[in-house]
């Protein structure tokens, strides 16, 4: 079991959301680090064993999007946008950014 700070306990809320779900879909951005990120992120889910798609989007885009999945992962994308109408009761939200808010 991991130490208790507040990075380990995100890890491991993460964790769980990731375990629990079956319908997986990654939004990241289409930049180096997004590319990156969605391509680590994916084979970490195919080591856990799970169906999952990874979609490659712009900024320009977030507006459209409509979380229909049990889990959906923002990748370089989350800090700074409107996310509140993708988060909802249908579906849970985990977003992973390195930029600050």
């Amino acid at each position: 079991m991991l130490k208790s700070n507040p990075m380990n306990l995100s890890f491991e809320k993460a964790h769980d959301l990731i375990k629990k779900s079956e319908d997986i879909k990654i939004y990241t951005h289409i930049d180096c680090d997004g590319v990156t990120a969605g391509a680590v992120l994916s084979s970490m889910l195919d080591k856990l064993g799970k169906d999952h798609e990874v979609e490659f989007i712009s900024l320009d885009q977030m507006d459209d999007l409509v979380s229909e999945n049990e889990l959906t992962i923002f990748s370089d994308l989350g800090s700074g946008q409107e996310m509140d109408k993708l988060c909802t009761s249908n579906s849970q939200t985990l977003i992973l950014d390195h930029h600050p808010l």
